[in-house]
């Protein structure tokens, strides 16, 4: 458990993106709808329990959707108390042992399903603004086909006489 914990520590908690009850996404019952099927790939639950395959039952009823959409609402502002964030930061934390060195492991950490769909919705409203903050840097969000761009663009740099190093660390 201590090496566990090691490779995978607590970490600070995050600067809130605004001041409490600032909406920063507009979104509706239809949007939280589509976004949870997207999402139900029989995913491991965080530490609540809850799955995106459970949310996609809850929200038939009309009420629970509306209440949904609220808590969403003020996870996306950040108008939570301390308690409810640091619930929802939480994650489940399993270990993995590395291929060629089962001694070693590697941390999985299967976070909060409510979380996971707030981020989707921002990603889902905001994508192309993120995508073109981060383009440059990073191919994994919002980028569809990032990782054959990785590929060819790593194939390029061998192919034309580059040293490429990869590190697991």
């Amino acid at each position: 458990a201590a090496q566990l914990r090691a490779l995978h520590p607590h970490g600070s908690d995050p600067e809130p993106l605004a001041s409490a009850g600032t909406p920063l996404v507009l979104f509706d019952g239809d949007d939280v709808i589509r976004l949870v099927r997207q999402r139900c790939r029989a995913t491991a639950p965080g530490p609540s329990g809850w799955t995106d395959e459970l949310v996609s039952i809850c929200l038939v009823d009309p009420i629970i959707l509306a209440h949904f959409c609220t808590m969403l609402t003020a996870i996306i502002a950040n108008n939570l108390s301390d308690e409810a964030r640091v619930l929802l930061r939480a994650a489940k934390l399993i270990a993995i042992g590395k291929p060629g060195s089962p001694q070693k492991i590697r941390p999985i950490a299967m976070g909060e399903t409510l979380l996971k769909l707030a981020s989707a919705i921002v990603l889902d409203k905001h994508g192309p603004v993120i995508q073109a903050l981060f383009e440059p840097l990073q191919f994994g969000v919002s980028v569809p086909g990032g990782c054959e761009r990785i590929v060819h663009a790593v194939r390029g740099e061998i192919e034309s006489g580059q040293t490429v190093l990869t590190i697991d660390a």
